[in-house]
């Protein structure tokens, strides 16, 4: 039951941060800010590849939440 919650949570925030680094690395790209933000809140890295980094966190939060789901399921039969 702990575990169930706990992956939820860990889906939510990676979700979160997953949506963070996209929009970061857009806005990045983009110009609305400068390229110090990028290295002061991600560390290095080219725009491309924190969007790309996003992309992966957000697919990892698809799957640990799928996965939640399932143990969900499970446990209320």
């Amino acid at each position: 039951m702990i575990f169930t919650r706990l992956s939820t949570l860990a889906a939510y925030l990676a979700l979160i941060l997953g949506l963070v680094h996209i929009a970061l690395g857009i806005l990045v790209a983009n110009g609305t800010l400068p390229d110090t933000a990028l290295s002061r809140y991600v560390g290095r890295g080219t725009t491309g590849e924190i969007i790309e980094e996003g992309f992966y966190t957000i697919l990892f939060a698809i799957v640990v939440g799928t996965i939640a789901e399932i143990s969900k399921s499970v446990r209320s039969k």
